[in-house]
């Protein structure tokens, strides 16, 4: 079931074309990773599709943010590290604006996670996913 009570905010982010450029690279890292570590969850052969399509398009916009990027290569890794939910919500809590029903209890998620703009190294986001799991 989709979540729909979450909203974020990314203005933090957004005070320059640099951090905003890395952050995006992460968040495109982080896609990939939910995606494929969301397809275990999957059961229905229609959405399983549907997420399959849509982690292609993820992996496309993540490439393009690496050729971009001064620091990356197109392909950093020879394979996407899968991630449980609870890691991608730990890397996403700090953008969450307001509260946000996850049906995880938050301590749970947040006990995950270290990241924030101040201190993780955004020109190399795949270090990031190797370095917390």
């Amino acid at each position: 079931m989709p979540i729909t009570s979450c909203k974020f905010n990314f203005d933090s982010v957004l005070t320059d074309v640099t951090t905003m450029a890395a952050v995006a690279r992460v968040v495109e890292l982080v896609g990939v990773g939910a995606y494929i570590g969301g397809a275990t969850l999957l059961t229905d052969p229609v959405l399983l599709t549907s997420a399959a399509s849509i982690l292609t398009i993820e992996a496309r916009h993540q490439t393009l943010l690496n050729v971009l990027s001064p620091t990356g290569s197109s392909v950093p890794a020879a394979f996407d590290i899968a991630l449980k939910p609870q890691e991608v919500l730990a890397i996403a809590a700090p953008f969450f604006d307001g509260p946000c029903d996850l049906g995880i209890p938050r301590a749970y998620y947040t006990l995950f996670s270290s990241f924030s703009t101040a201190n993780a190294n955004l020109s190399q986001p795949h270090s990031l996913c190797y370095k917390h799991w």
